[in-house]
């Protein structure tokens, strides 16, 4: 028979070379003949853990703590591996005794951090992780689940800070080695395994999050474009660098980096609807001839994502609205019906064909207006607290000229939203047709408290003083309005006829 020394090199090298059913012979045989043999132990238990029985290794290290119950490293293995198979109260008692035996160890701070993680008791687990920082600033697996912890809660002031420091700290320490060669490394500590670009990046993904969520569109921009440094060829970094760049109305870069996403991952579905949606903002931006190339591209990304989501009602509504925009109106009609008829409740739709009702509507006698009135009632009778149609339907019911029920609506859209000053001058411009001057010039004014530099406003505003005969009053707003908007429409007469009634 082999001397033991010899058998454990040998049981050690079968392992090493992966022949695992061979080692465990080795290693039980030793474990069995030598109780008190700790290596044997440990490498049948690691053996165990290559075959995916993790009990069995559970059992291994048992056995070593009932012959050495002090010590703390084996403790805390069995406390990974209890982790592992979800026993999280043995798991947390394994790690507590670790931390008796051994205290002051980053690594079953960690351990323990992990264990209440895995748990989702996040606020504990970030104190421990906070604990193993302190004593081990370079312990990484606690510095990336902190992250991952306050990402989790919300707390992205934090994370974002928290970020800004490990980055700083761990990016020097980037290894040369290939993810393949952390595989298999179960134990020891966290702070011994290699850091790979990927580690990193993880850190700047995490932040470019954090500042996402805190509306910083710009910082998150920043660091995403960091991230492609480390990988160039993600449609996931593009995607959301193409959302940080909508966000901030950079279209043109936008949709850039959209189809990049979609070139990079052609099934990313979310990414050529952003692209869709990209092109549609920046051909109304635009508003030229450019803009309508844009427009034209954006229903060509549409038509492709309808052809494989045929049901995909926000793109069938954006469609609807560049039809608008391209003057096709039937095909916009079109659109929005579809969306209507697969669900009922899609209230912007209703906007949408209230306002296409309204342009066609010629006199107060088109039937296109009685159809604005009958599709926006609808819309209120499904959403009747929403502000827009209100406002709508009191315009349509003004020029239907019930101008009763016209000033219902603008009413109940003062009320239900006081600081918008749509309703405010609707209602005032009812007042003036009916000549009740002085009712319209407080309405119009607390149009103007909301939106003062509105030529509009200020315009009626103006003509409702000059009618009730405070000339100096029309011609000092007058005065107000040439200075805001000098071409604005017959602005000289008005303030010229003001003036001379002024003096008289």
């Amino acid at each position: 028979m082999n001397p033991p020394d010899n058998r454990f090199e040998q049981g050690r090298t079968l392992l090493l070379d992966g022949q695992f059913l061979e080692a465990k012979d080795i290693f039980t045989q030793l474990s069995q003949e030598m109780p008190k043999f700790k290596k044997a132990w440990e490498s049948l238990a690691y053996v165990y853990v290559q075959l995916n029985e993790y009990d069995k290794a559970i059992q291994c290290y048992e056995e070593i703590l009932i012959r050495y119950p002090k010590d703390h490293v084996f403790w805390n293995q069995k406390a990974v591996l209890e982790e592992k198979i979800g026993d999280f109260s043995k798991s947390l008692a394994s790690v507590e005794k670790a931390l008796k035996y051994g205290p002051e160890n980053a690594e079953y701070f960690y351990s323990k951090g992990f264990i209440l993680y895995r748990q989702k008791k996040l606020n504990e687990a970030i104190a421990y992780f906070d604990r193993a920082l302190e004593l081990d600033p370079y312990l990484f697996s606690a510095a990336d689940l902190k992250c991952v912890c306050l990402m989790s809660l919300g707390i992205y002031d934090e994370l974002a800070a928290s970020c800004i420091l490990f980055i700083d700290r761990f990016e020097g320490l980037v290894s040369d080695e290939s993810k393949e060669d952390r595989e298999g490394m179960l134990f020891g500590k966290d702070s011994d395994m290699p850091l790979l670009k990927d580690d990193i990046r993880r850190l700047y993904s995490y932040q470019s999050f954090a500042f996402m969520k805190l509306g910083a569109f710009e910082k998150s921009e920043q660091v995403l474009q960091k991230e492609l440094e480390f990988c160039p060829d993600d449609a996931g970094i593009y995607y959301y660098l193409g959302l940080m760049q909508d966000a901030t109305r950079k279209y043109s870069q936008a949709i850039a980096s959209f189809e990049k996403a979609a070139e990079l991952d052609p099934q990313f579905m979310n990414a050529r609807i952003r692209l869709g949606f990209a092109l549609s903002k920046w051909g109304v931006h635009e508003m030229h001839e450019n803009g309508k190339d844009s427009l034209r591209k954006a229903i060509l990304v549409f038509d492709s994502i309808l052809a494989v989501e045929p049901e995909n009602l926000s793109v069938r509504y954006e469609s609807g609205k560049i039809y608008l925009y391209l003057n096709d109106m039937q095909k916009a009609l079109f659109a929005f019906n579809y969306v209507l008829q697969m669900d009922p409740s899609f209230i912007p739709v209703y906007e949408e064909i209230g306002k296409l009702k309204l342009e066609l509507a010629d006199n107060k006698d088109s039937p296109a207006l009685d159809e604005a009135i009958a599709v926006l009632s609808k819309a209120q009778n499904l959403d009747p607290f929403n502000y827009e149609i209100m406002n709508m339907l009191g315009i349509a019911y003004a020029r239907k000229e019930n101008n009763q029920s016209a000033l219902m609506q603008f009413d109940r859209a003062i009320h239900a939203d006081p600081f918008n000053p749509k309703a405010y001058f609707n209602k005032a411009l009812i007042l003036v047709k009916t000549n009740e001057y002085e009712k319209a010039v407080p309405i119009f004014e607390k149009a103007l408290l909301e939106d003062p530099q509105n030529p509009q406003i200020l315009d009626n505003y103006a003509r409702a003083l000059f009618n009730l005969g405070r000339y100096a009053d029309a011609a000092k707003i007058f005065k107000e309005l040439k200075f805001i908007s000098p071409d604005y429409e017959n602005v000289d007469e008005n303030l010229r006829l003001s003036e001379e009634q002024t003096k008289k």
